[in-house]
């Protein structure tokens, strides 16, 4: 930070306007070579090295194949004198791709060799007759419709109302209606009720007809509805809709808590500060039993900062302010920050505004 009319020195660093749009430093690119073989970029120090690993990889490549399908190593080009790097290396990549790369027979298009071969299992050319076991060609115009991804054969329980598969239907509802049993012995006599029967179903359904002649008898038989609002309930959750659930006209009582309409909006509960001290050393905020026990460890912390400083930069420990009777804890907290303020923080000469004095040496 310097002040507005400060002088500039040449070796002071220019102060840039905040409306100075930021300028991109361009970044040079490291002067590499291409290689002549592979087509990779190598620095000047390394393309020496690895020009013979990499024909030596070739030989070694090409040694594999058949006798009709070897290929010379490529050379490198014969460059003028004079040529920048930049011009070299596109003269190389012209050269490369005329002596590496093969062309498709069917598209045209250039490859490595191995990356050719993979290329030719799925490219045809345009003319060529399809026969009945080859696979259609799709065009790239023509958007791909997705599949429809059939459900897996299950079928409902008609005393639980989940689904199994048609293996497992038959080992579930045993269990599931001995689960019904233990479940009604718990309850009074008067509020039991027998296990729900299966549906006598016409013969000629189809899996989705028969699921859901099950799941309307299932609901039917095993469901119980609020008598206040009408919906329907599992018996256990009943139980538990029915402590919040009251008729329309049923009168409020003092102790019962009111109800809030759907269309009444949701206010926001007030959530009140916790009750807390400003420290007129450092300016945090402690609560009422913790700020007798701060204190004096930030006295303490004050002293030891500033005895590692030079005299004449050495500060007193800043005193609490006298606080008059009847402040409420937010009018306190506040005469304690302004004290704070005026004690502890430093003001910038240059621009004025206050800092701690070790943040105010960095700015």
């Amino acid at each position: 930070c310097r002040p507005k009319d400060a002088p500039t020195f040449p070796g002071s660093p220019p102060i840039r306007s905040k409306s100075a749009p930021r300028t991109s430093k361009s970044v040079s690119r490291p002067n590499t070579i291409m290689c002549h073989i592979c087509g990779r970029e190598f620095g000047s120090s390394s393309i020496g090295i690895h020009t013979p690993q990499c024909e030596q990889k070739w030989i070694a490549a090409y040694e594999q194949k058949p006798a009709n399908h070897r290929k010379h190593v490529p050379q490198r080009p014969d460059l003028g004198e004079g040529l920048s790097r930049e011009e070299a290396n596109k003269a190389i990549a012209r050269n490369w791709k005329d002596e590496v790369l093969d062309p498709c027979p069917s598209c045209g298009r250039t490859f490595l060799p191995d990356r050719l071969e993979v290329h030719m299992r799925s490219c045809r050319p345009k003319d060529a007759p399809t026969s009945p076991f080859s696979p259609p060609v799709r065009s790239k115009s023509v958007t791909r419709t997705p599949r429809a991804v059939p459900r897996p054969r299950t079928s409902v329980c008609h005393i639980c109302g989940r689904e199994f598969g048609s293996a497992s239907i038959d080992i579930h509802v045993p269990q599931c209606e001995k689960k019904w049993f233990a479940a009604e012995e718990q309850k009074p006599a008067n509020q039991r009720k027998p296990p729900p029967q299966r549906p006598e179903l016409g013969e000629g359904l189809s899996r989705e007809e028969s699921n859901d002649a099950i799941a309307r008898h299932w609901k039917d038989e095993v469901l119980d509805p609020c008598p206040n609002c009408g919906r329907t309930f599992l018996p256990d959750r009943l139980e538990v809709h029915m402590r919040s659930c009251r008729p329309k006209d049923a009168p409020t009582f003092p102790g019962s808590p009111p109800i809030r309409s759907k269309s009444a909006p949701r206010t926001s509960k007030s959530v009140s500060r916790p009750n807390t001290i400003m420290c007129h050393i450092c300016g945090r905020e402690f609560g009422s039993s913790s700020i007798g026990i701060h204190t004096p460890q930030c006295e303490q912390k004050w002293i030891a900062a500033y005895e590692q400083k030079p005299a004449n930069h050495r500060k007193h420990v800043p005193q609490r302010p006298d606080l008059g009777e009847g402040l409420s804890r937010e009018e306190a907290n506040k005469a304690i920050a302004r004290n704070w303020k005026d004690e502890v923080l430093d003001p910038c000469p240059s621009c004025g505004r206050t800092f701690l004095p070790d943040r105010l040496e960095v700015h």
